[in-house]
Parts: C-alpha cells; sequence; structure tokens
C-alpha cells in the first residue's frame, strides 16, 4: 500500500535513470539481467515447494546475479550484521535486494518494503534520513561520506504476473513504520519494466 510522502525525495526516470546508474559505477543489464534471472526461477514453484520458496530464490538469485553482475566493475559481496550487499569500489554505496508492493516501480507514488525489516534494517532506514539527496552522488560532500558511511540503496523489485513484467527500482530507504516495513525512500531511481 503506498503513502504520500512525509520527508522531501528525488524521483528519477526515463533518460535521467541511465545518466544516475553511471554515477554509480552501474548498467541497466547489470541490475534487471539479475532480476530477470531470479524471477524466472521463482516462476518455477510449485505447489510441492515449502510457502515463501518463491521469495527467498528471487533473493538469493537476484544478490548472486547482482554480485557477479558488477564484479568485474570491482563491486564486491559485503555482509554486515546479517544483511547482504554488494558494494562499490569506492564504498561510498552499497546495494540489498529488497521485496516490494504494487507500487515499486511507478512514478508518483511511493512504494513500501513487501516485509519488515530487522532491527538493523530498521536502524539503517532510519539514517538515511540524515544523508543529504543529492542527484549526482560524485557531487555528495566529503565530510557526510565519512560520518555516516556508504549510502545503502535496494534493489526493489515486485513481479506483476497479470502483466508479465517485473517492476524494480534502485532506491535509497529513508524512514520504516512500527512494524519496520520501509515506507519511505529518499531518492528513487526508476528502472525499465523486465519482461517475464
Amino acid at each position: 500500500m503506498s503513502t504520500p510522502a512525509r520527508h522531501n525525495f528525488v524521483e528519477v526516470s526515463g533518460n535521467e535513470t541511465l545518466e544516475h546508474l553511471s554515477a554509480l559505477g552501474l548498467a541497466l543489464p547489470q541490475l534487471l539481467d539479475p532480476l530477470a534471472l531470479a524471477c524466472a526461477q521463482a516462476l518455477e514453484v510449485d505447489t510441492d515447494h515449502p510457502v515463501g520458496s518463491a521469495g527467498q530464490l528471487i533473493y538469493m538469485w537476484a544478490t548472486a546475479g547482482l554480485r557477479r553482475s558488477t564484479r568485474a566493475s570491482g563491486w564486491i559481496a559485503q555482509r554486515e550484521k546479517n544483511i547482504e550487499w554488494t558494494i562499490s569500489p569506492n564504498r561510498r554505496w552499497r546495494i540489498n535486494v529488497m521485496a516490494g508492493d504494487e507500487a515499486t516501480g511507478y512514478e508518483g507514488v511511493m512504494p513500501h518494503s513487501r516485509y519488515p525489516r530487522g532491527a538493523e534494517g530498521q536502524r539503517q532506514a532510519t539514517q538515511r534520513i540524515l544523508q543529504p539527496q543529492l542527484v549526482i552522488p560524485q557531487l555528495r560532500p566529503l565530510q557526510s561520506a565519512a560520518t555516516l558511511g556508504p549510502v545503502n540503496y535496494a534493489l526493489l523489485h515486485c513481479i506483476d504476473v497479470r502483466s508479465g513484467v517485473v517492476r524494480a527500482e534502485l532506491s535509497i530507504p529513508a524512514d520504516h513504520d512500527k512494524s519496520g516495513r520501509v515506507t519511505e525512500w529518499g531518492k528513487r531511481i526508476l528502472l525499465p519494466n523486465v519482461q517475464l
């Protein structure tokens, strides 16, 4: 269920998406190809699989695929307090794969994470409110980079089975509700839909 934003946020789509990804040292295929592979695996789940298998498969395959697709560019795997990250070569930003709700990938709405975050995920989401949300990451002041650590991005995704697509975005968590779901994003880089 999407909500109106309480905090200022930046929403990027269309041609600006490529510019923002390039500033992060990323290309569209590095994000979309792992999601497409992960969702193809999840579509193989049937009633013989344990409940929750599809979501777990997407998370596992998308995380591994993201790491493989960015490794040649110098990105590395990182595990911090039970959260799996793929971190940039300069250590200024890192990505976690996260399931989103039906508002994921749409302009003008604020999606939520599908599942509640644990205590560490909530802490990191709240911490991001203090982070400057600049249009181009290289312009972020060096002082804030040193004091706040890497910027946490979520590769937020939602399978729309009826439309036959995966909607996705690369977004910075900004706040969460009492249940622990991320409900606000400081910056949303909307990605093109992936056909299933």
